[in-house]
């Protein structure tokens, strides 16, 4: 079992029109997770859990987000036509990574892509917030 906490300083950056409107201009699926944990008015929490070698399909961001690693962990990226080798990134257990989202991310294909639990023996563990 772990706890999580953020604390928000400041109200929402968009809008839920806004945010309808983003959605509706993205080229892929905005639910980035595989799991919806928590919503509120601030944000939405989203599992990432993947076996070894698993991928999870393209999405797109369009909002920013950060990472929260429950596992050490292997991030490969995958391109939206399939190809592999977007990135290849690895984790730390606990470690949190802030991605923030150009204004225009709903429109910019470069924020979409798909992922894989590069590792082979062991699960991704990561909560997208």
């Amino acid at each position: 079992f772990r706890q999580i906490v953020v604390e928000f300083l400041r109200p929402p950056t968009h809008s839920d029109e806004q945010i309808r409107s983003m959605k509706a201009k993205a080229n892929f699926p905005t639910d980035i997770g595989r799991r919806l944990r928590f919503e509120n008015a601030f944000c939405r929490a989203w599992d990432l859990n993947l076996p070894p070698q698993q991928q999870h399909d393209v999405r797109q961001h369009i909002l920013s987000y950060m990472l929260v690693f429950t596992t050490a962990s292997r991030m490969r990226g995958i391109h939206p036509d399939g190809a592999p080798g977007l990135f290849d990134h690895t984790y730390e257990d606990n470690q949190v990574v802030w991605k923030p989202a150009p204004e225009d991310a709903a429109g910019m294909p470069a924020q979409a892509y798909g992922m894989q639990n590069g590792s082979a023996d062991r699960a991704m563990g990561c909560l997208l917030v």
